[in-house]
């Protein structure tokens, strides 16, 4: 193979990488646009999400790298968590302005809270 053809296979890769990032961020937003949107419409219940969130601590999912395999990859995966529990909070929170003290916002606050302390410990070791 010549390097003209390898340097146009890399260019094709370098495009497609690109393209599954832009997909990426997009289905995110979405998903999250979505949570938010059903909770703040009573569609869905936000208890379920956040003990899910909450299970993370204690035994993170098993799409979640792990911290010592690929802290760049867990760093990520702890971001697409941020993204989902901020949609959850504002949600929430704009749902029922009179709760704010509710135990289910405080537990998604610990949520939340927890996730970005975990992402700067991480994001400062890289």
């Amino acid at each position: 193979m010549s390097e003209s053809q390898i340097e146009n296979r890399l260019a094709k890769l370098e495009t497609e990488i690109k393209g599954l990032r832009d997909e990426t961020m997009y289905l995110r937003a979405i998903l999250s646009d979505l949570i938010y949107s059903a909770i703040k419409q009573d569609k869905f219940n936000p208890e379920f999400l956040v003990t899910k969130l909450l299970d993370y601590k204690h035994s993170p999912y098993s799409w979640i790298s792990s911290k010592e395999e690929n802290p760049a990859m867990y760093c990520r995966h702890l971001s697409i968590l941020q993204e989902f529990a901020d949609a959850i909070f504002i949600a929430e929170e704009s749902r029922n302005k009179q709760r704010k003290g509710s135990s289910l916002a405080m537990e998604l606050e610990k949520v939340r809270l927890y996730i970005q302390q975990e992402l700067a410990i991480h994001q400062l070791k890289r």
